[in-house]
């Protein structure tokens, strides 16, 4: 009896391994899926290729892709994502190599400031989806 308990149990883990690995590759489609949209849909803002998304995704996914995106896209690159992860706002911003090497910094990116939910941020005004 003890030993066709072991054996199910065995079983199920090992179902159990193979559902992750269907799910985590899943996610790296979808990943890769969003990645593809997203250089598909870059704006060129004085210069600058702007990628933006908002989307209830883990902090992991949005980092690979802001990572994968910097990869492909070497220059003047600004990525902004707004996100949700576990119920927790979450704002990612990465700048290209050559912009930070220009004195922006993902913090503090522009002279002028916007609104954004409802706080100051310093955000240049051209990056900005504000009304006038």
């Amino acid at each position: 009896m003890l030993l066709i308990w072991v054996l199910q149990s065995a079983n199920i883990l090992d179902e159990n391994a193979g559902l992750k690995k269907q799910v985590e590759d899943f996610m790296k489609e979808k990943e890769a899926a969003l990645k593809e949209r997203l250089l598909k849909n870059i704006q060129e803002i004085h210069g600058i290729k702007v990628v933006k998304f908002c989307a209830p995704l883990p902090a992991e996914v949005v980092k690979n892709i802001a990572f994968q995106l910097r990869g492909e896209i070497t220059e003047n690159l600004f990525f902004v994502a707004g996100s949700i992860d576990n119920g927790k706002p979450m704002l990612t911003v990465m700048l290209s190599d050559n912009l930070v090497a220009g004195g922006l910094k993902a913090g503090n990116p522009g002279e002028r400031s916007c609104q954004v939910d409802s706080r100051w941020r310093r955000w240049p005004t051209s990056l900005c989806n504000r009304r006038r």
